[in-house]
């Protein structure tokens, strides 16, 4: 059973070490992604990005032929861990829905950390705006999948900035759950980001009663607030 605190998926940052040093993981992540590719190129309806950028369709579809034939070198296992580590936020998305669909109980911790699907986000509060949208930016301009600006639209980001905050949320309720209390830059070094990304995070955990803070300035202290009965 996962521990309440306890992130229980691999992040973008282990997706990455994994791709630097372990053979059978790129081998995988090259056919999952080829997968993912050939599933929206058959015209079937998807959420979120899948597969390659049409940029990069060419050599990643090349790669993962190789290796599904066993004709992959080690040139070509080196070019496709670089071009998988793009990849790393949809990889990351892949593998929890792969986890939530093998065991079920782990949607409880996926609700806690607000990454179960149907339900992302759905507890944030949207930031305020600080000046109002350019006139000659209409929010409805979004790119096409196949357009010019496909990098956004069907390569990496599985929800951007708020997949981003949503993983460290996670990483920060992971580590102070195997330590009594932590400073920020204890906490920062941790989950390997800067203090400046970490603030805002810290902030929004303690405003919404995940985390306890004592102390003032540099000499506060962030300890798991353990309320009885929360999910």
């Amino acid at each position: 059973m996962v521990s309440e605190n306890k992130y229980p998926f691999m992040t973008k940052a282990e997706v990455r070490r994994r791709l630097e040093t372990e053979a059978a993981f790129v081998l995988a992540c090259l056919a999952m992604m080829q997968s993912r590719h050939e599933l929206r190129a058959s015209g079937a309806k998807t959420d979120g990005p899948r597969g390659w950028m049409s940029s990069q369709r060419s050599k990643g579809t090349a790669l993962a032929k190789k290796a599904a034939a066993g004709e992959l070198t080690a040139k070509d296992a080196g070019e496709a861990a670089r071009l998988l580590s793009g990849y790393a936020k949809q990889i990351a998305a892949a593998l929890r829905e792969r986890a939530l669909a093998s065991d079920p109980s782990l949607a409880d911790a996926a609700r806690v950390f607000g990454v179960l699907p149907g339900c992302l986000g759905a507890k944030r509060q949207p930031r305020p705006a600080t000046s109002p949208p350019a006139a000659a930016e209409p929010a409805t301009a979004e790119p096409a999948a196949e357009g010019p600006d496909e990098h956004r639209a069907d390569g990496e980001p599985e929800g951007g900035e708020h997949d981003d905050e949503l993983e460290l949320r996670g990483l920060v309720l992971s580590h102070l759950s195997t330590v009594p209390a932590a400073r920020s830059e204890e906490i920062a070094r941790a989950t390997g980001v800067t203090t400046a990304t970490l603030s805002p995070v810290l902030r929004e955990l303690v405003n919404s009663g995940r985390l306890r803070s004592t102390g003032v300035g540099r000499g506060t202290r962030y300890t798991i607030r353990r309320a009885a009965g929360r999910v």
